[in-house]
């Protein structure tokens, strides 16, 4: 019998699930997009590693597939009639442990290919296992057979495992008037079930601009100063994805080389990129002064691309401003659940056909039981009026009350009627949500020079003190850079609140219907509780809540910024939030669990020196691949900060791993599909659970899937699901539930607003502030 694999961490199993879940749980059966498979006998895989003379880049797939060919029938003769190429690796039902070494003379040079025999697997002995390396290679198993089968149907395997796309394009006239292509295809992979295997299936789509990189390069930025615009243009392209055209392959973009061109020497120092590409593939480049884009294979290689002979995948910002567009591509890359549904079916179908070939049977049945889950009561002052989806309004006072008696509006002097307009509106309905205003200082500007705009708030601050709160008003679409410049100002340096809106907004014939949710954010950004959800009795209030999430695309963009959120209480009375500029890469380390420490002494701050006696910590921006790390850098560390900061008697601890992009889906015949969680059958044998916590109006609703990597409380099993739940109506920009905890997205936003708009830390002075509401 196989030895199960050693993993870092030894993941919690799941608590003990109540016998009766009436009282907040309601039963339901709903179908997911995740089948069985079953091996009707051993299935043995054997792996090979391969290495050729003179080398091939590993991370180029047409390259070794075009250098295979040219082996294959010795291959063959060798005893591997049938194999397939997945990374680095060959992966064949042929066994052959003797080495293979075969040379050829192609067009007067020596081409050699060794192949070595590493090890057999045995599919249906490694699925018994549910440890994280005889996951992952089942994963690569599974996809080595995937790919074979998906290559016989002419589909191709494109960015990322287990994403399979038709090498036709697809487009219509509409959509070539827009310069839109669409590449139709779908994501099979394997996934370990509660007590089987199973087989992910989900249908996709990618958009493609058919105006190459090189279009995008030329037009992009026009009127601005050489230093800005290619400052800019990183910050586009950097992280965005390119489709050559050549190979039909996806590369992420990492940077742009503007030190070398196509005339520039390859690495080998002997050929151009010109003549490489005229040579291989008979493209004669016409810009020889473009720049190059840089991709890293995950071994750190570099590789150069060509921007004239890439499209970029996505839309830009004008296609997505673009109403007319957006309604052509809505029935393209929205897909109805019935619709989506059906197509996952058909396929299921025609790999069933395929994979019984090869001894696997893909079953059918997709009934997975689900429960839905009641929604918390919603506490305010005033009158509460419900809507589907679990969203609600605040129809006169909230909560908390408040006064604002010292505030500044700042704007240009040509919009004094629409400040009017905005002032008077606030007064007035601020006064009944319980938000009492006294008359703002007015500011008025008479340039739409950033500078000048932040040297009025100077001169102000300076003669009557810092305001506890900045309203301004400008332009959207042409005071980008004043917007940029009071946060960074206000937020960073002053530590003031601020509230931006547009003139645009003022201007909206809807806009008294828009105020109540300024008011709203004004509110929050002032400390004050709008409304209070509903307590689970059986989880201390003496609790603290933390949220930690990732913003990659940073203004530098070799960085990332890690936001850092806790909530103190079920109700979230209190909040401490900070930041962390980390390297790109490096987003799990000991500082970002450092933070607790300092959330721990603001607890105290709050709570008469007292500290929690439960603490719960969901860790969004982590993939599965990445929970040993996870568990050695942060979980520990959190661990050894609590045990020195409680000497006794510890709290209740758990840490709770967030993962928003996932392909699990789930349909159910009713049209309500919030509040839904499902903890059988799709989960791991470990504790997992998925969530779905807010209506999805159009196309398919993506659950939430939550992995529990360390537990000390008592809590059963559907706590932590009812927990969760109520917690993704705590966040105070939205009157109903979000995707994820409150504490999540408040992390979320602020690595955002500091790692995307301010590009610095906020002042201490608004760490217990909802600053970047």
């Amino acid at each position: 019998m196989q030895q199960k694999y050693n993993t870092i961490c030894e993941l919690p199993k799941r608590p003990k699930r109540g016998e009766n879940l009436t009282q907040d749980f309601k039963r339901k059966i709903v179908e997911s997009n995740h089948f069985e498979i079953q091996f009707l006998k051993d299935v043995f895989l054997n792996i090979y590693s391969f290495a050729f003379q003179p080398e091939v880049s590993l991370d180029s797939e047409k390259l070794i597939k075009e250098r295979f060919n040219l082996y294959r029938d010795e291959i063959n003769k060798q005893g591997i009639k049938r194999f397939c190429i997945a990374g680095t690796n060959l992966w064949s039902y042929d066994q052959k442990k003797d080495p293979i070494h075969i040379e050829k003379v192609v067009n007067g040079q020596k081409k050699i290919i060794d192949i070595k025999y590493i090890k057999t697997i045995n599919l249906k002995q490694i699925t018994q296992f549910d440890d994280q390396q005889s996951i992952n290679v089942t994963k690569q198993a599974i996809n080595a057979i995937l790919k074979q089968i998906y290559e016989s149907r002419n589909m191709k395997e494109l960015f990322g495992k287990g994403k399979f796309y038709e090498s036709k394009m697809n487009d219509t006239q509409e959509l070539e008037d827009y310069h839109i292509a669409y590449l139709k295809g779908f994501r099979s992979a394997f996934c370990n079930g509660q007590s089987t295997p199973l087989l992910q299936i989900d249908y996709s789509t990618k958009l493609i601009n058919t105006n190459t990189i090189l279009d995008f390069i030329s037009g992009f930025g026009q009127g601005l100063q050489k230093e800005k615009r290619l400052k800019k243009l990183k910050q586009e392209l950097i992280d965005s994805s390119g489709y050559a055209m050549y190979s039909k392959r996806f590369y992420r973009i990492h940077d742009i080389d503007y030190s070398r061109n196509p005339k520039s020497l390859m690495e080998d120092g002997k050929t151009t990129y010109c003549q490489y590409y005229l040579q291989r593939y008979k493209i004669k480049i016409r810009d020889l002064y473009q720049p190059l884009l840089v991709h890293y294979t995950k071994k750190g290689q570099e590789i150069r691309l060509i921007p004239e002979l890439m499209w970029k995948t996505g839309l830009t910002d004008q296609q997505k401003n673009n109403n007319q567009l957006k309604k052509i591509l809505k029935p393209i890359v929205i897909v109805d659940p019935k619709d989506r549904q059906q197509k996952i079916i058909k396929e299921r179908s025609q790999l069933e056909e395929l994979m019984k070939k090869q001894s696997i049977i893909l079953k059918s049945n997709s009934t997975t039981q689900a429960y839905e889950i009641r929604s918390p009561e919603i506490n305010c002052k005033g009158e509460i009026k419900s809507y589907s989806g679990g969203c609600f309004e605040i129809k006169d006072k909230f909560y908390e009350q408040t006064d604002l008696n010292n505030w500044v509006v700042i704007y240009n002097d040509q919009d004094s009627d629409l400040a009017g307009t905005l002032i008077n509106q606030l007064l007035r309905k601020g006064q009944n949500y319980g938000l009492n205003l006294s008359k703002p200082t007015h500011l008025v500007v008479d340039s739409y020079n950033s500078q000048e705009w932040v040297f009025c708030l100077q001169q102000n601050f300076e003669a009557n003190g810092r305001p506890k709160l900045v309203i301004s008003l400008i332009d959207q679409k042409k005071d980008k850079q004043i917007y940029q410049e009071l946060k960074k100002y206000l937020i960073a340096e002053e530590g003031v609140s601020h509230q931006n809106i547009t003139l645009q907004l003022i201007q909206n014939q809807k806009f008294c219907a828009i105020v109540p949710k300024i008011i709203l954010q004004i509110h929050s950004k002032l400390g004050k509780q709008p409304w209070n959800i509903q307590k689970i009795n059986e989880i201390s209030n003496n609790i603290m809540i933390v949220g930690i999430d990732v913003y990659h695309k940073t203004v530098k963009g070799d960085d990332s910024c890690v936001g850092f959120n806790a909530q103190f209480g079920q109700q979230g009375y209190g909040n401490f939030t900070k930041t962390l500029i980390v390297d790109k890469g490096k987003e799990i380390n000991r500082d970002v669990a450092m933070l607790l420490e300092e959330s721990l002494k603001e607890y105290q701050n709050f709570n008469n020196k007292k500290l929690p006696d439960t603490i719960v910590v969901f860790r969004d921006g982590v993939g599965n691949s990445q929970i040993n790390k996870l568990y050695q850098e942060e979980v520990e560390t959190m661990k050894e900060i609590i045990k020195h900061k409680y000497n006794q008697k510890l709290p209740q601890f758990t840490f709770i791993m967030v993962n928003k992009r996932i392909n699990d889906r789930f349909f159910s015949n009713t049209k309500d599909n919030y509040g839904l969680i499902v903890a059988d059958r799709v989960v791991s044998s470990h504790f997992d659970y998925f969530l779905i916590a807010q209506q999805v109006n159009q196309g398919t609703a993506t659950p939430t899937h939550y992995t529990v990597l360390e537990n000390t409380t008592n809590w059963n099993e559907e706590l932590f699901w009812k927990f969760t739940y109520y917690q993704c109506y705590n966040y105070r920009n939205w009157c109903g539930p979000v995707k994820i905890p409150a504490c999540v997205q408040n992390a979320h936003t602020a690595a955002y607003r500091i790692g995307e708009i301010i590009k610095t830390h906020a002042n201490y002075y608004l760490e217990t502030k909802l600053f970047y509401l």
